[in-house]
């Protein structure tokens, strides 16, 4: 189990003392959850952008074997990096939906004095 799986399993299990949920560390990981979605989907535009640029400015090809050489690394580089991103987030939007179901699941069960302790 990975450091954050971890994390998510403490969170989502009773106090032994009173039998409450941790909600505010479930909200937390939310809120990281989409700060890296945000994060995730700002760099797969960037690197779309880029990878775009790279193809309009080479739209004719530089002549030598190693431009040519450096030209294709340098899409496949790009190329490979959009992709990246793209998987990333499709990982974070099922991230995010698993932890508002979590979050769904206990929230029935949250006394308000938990809720104290929730920032945005």
């Amino acid at each position: 189990m990975n450091e954050f799986q971890d994390f998510l399993y403490r969170a989502v299990q009773p106090d032994k003392q009173d039998g409450n949920y941790d909600f505010v560390r479930l909200h937390n990981i939310a809120k990281y959850i989409i700060f890296h979605k945000e994060g995730s989907e700002a760099t797969l535009l960037m690197a779309t952008h880029m990878l775009d640029s790279h193809k309009e400015l080479l739209s004719e090809p530089p002549q030598g074997d190693s431009a040519t050489r450096v030209t294709s690394l340098t899409h496949q580089i790009l190329s490979q990096k959009v992709t990246q991103f793209e998987v990333w987030k499709v990982q974070m939007s099922s991230l995010d939906q698993r932890a508002q179901n979590i979050i769904n699941l206990v929230s029935g069960q949250v006394s308000p004095k938990c809720l104290n302790g929730l920032t945005t």
